[in-house]
């Protein structure tokens, strides 16, 4: 086309850089690939983490999870996540950071699928339970149990 400048061009003005304000109102106008996408830089905002940890979908809030660069506030909120993978995903991360592994009784690492198979009984105990109708964690449970 004559006269259409290509942005690779040097002379082509560069945009200007985006406020944080601007960035928050592109996050909540934009779907869950975006602030998933976001939430994998290291390098993002903690405003722009903080929000994905609030507004975003499991996936964008694990990748939060994951993120080290993460505010503390958004790994607080993400410890209370009703999904189980996020927290997970968390507790890893801080695992990682502290240098910590989680063992048996003999003090043995457990693996993945270890934690795995133990995430599976516990869920089965706590159908049963809540087939005589036992709320899991409630104090009902916990004075049958204790």
């Amino acid at each position: 086309m004559a006269g259409a400048r290509s942005p690779e061009r040097p002379d082509e003005a560069a945009a200007p850089p985006l406020s944080r304000e601007e960035v928050l109102r592109i996050l909540e106008q934009r779907g869950d690939e975006l602030r998933e996408e976001l939430a994998r830089h290291q390098d993002a905002e903690p405003e722009v983490l903080l929000f994905v940890a609030k507004e975003g979908n499991a996936a964008a809030r694990r990748a939060v999870a994951v993120n080290p660069a993460s505010p503390a506030v958004a790994n607080r909120l993400l410890a209370t996540d009703p999904e189980d993978e996020v927290r997970q995903e968390l507790a890893r991360k801080i695992g990682m950071e502290l240098r910590a592994a989680v063992v048996d009784d003999h003090r043995v690492a457990l693996s993945e699928n270890a934690v795995a198979m133990i995430r599976g009984q516990v869920a089965a105990i706590e159908s049963k339970m809540l087939e005589y109708p036992i709320v899991p964690g409630s104090a009902q449970a916990r004075r049958l149990f204790s």
